[in-house]
């Protein structure tokens, strides 16, 4: 199952720029791509024009790649694989499930290589 899932990774990759803010009190005009409650307040993810609109201090740049392929919540050890590989490549990744798809946010400049990992890791488990 996990080999199915990577072989049909995917990926695609949002043309736009994203950043991270953390807000104490929640805000509900960001137009926010995603957001979680935490202790230390709302971390929202918000396109990097949203941010400088609003005057808010984004950090960690970057770009969201879906991936297309449709995982059960409780498949084991994709995103590890996933994550271990960029890792050994040196790139960064914050990822989110969504019910249907997961997304991986990683470091603006290093997308496109991001991109080629991805594409890499599917074909090599149609080996």
């Amino acid at each position: 199952m996990l080999d199915d899932a990577l072989r049909n990774l995917a990926p695609t990759l949002d043309p736009e720029t994203y950043v991270f803010v953390s807000l104490e009190d929640p805000a509900a005009d960001l137009n926010a791509l995603a957001h979680i409650q935490e202790a230390g307040g709302t971390t929202y993810v918000v396109k990097q024009s949203t941010a400088n609109e609003q005057g808010l201090n984004g950090t960690f740049r970057c770009r969201r790649i879906t991936l297309a392929v449709h995982t059960d919540l409780d498949l084991v050890g994709f995103i590890a694989r996933i994550a271990t590989e960029l890792a050994s490549h040196g790139i960064a990744c914050n990822v989110m499930a969504g019910y249907h798809h997961d997304h991986l946010f990683v470091p603006e400049r290093r997308a496109a290589e991001a991109m080629d990992v991805l594409c890499k890791l599917g074909a090599e488990a149609d080996r």
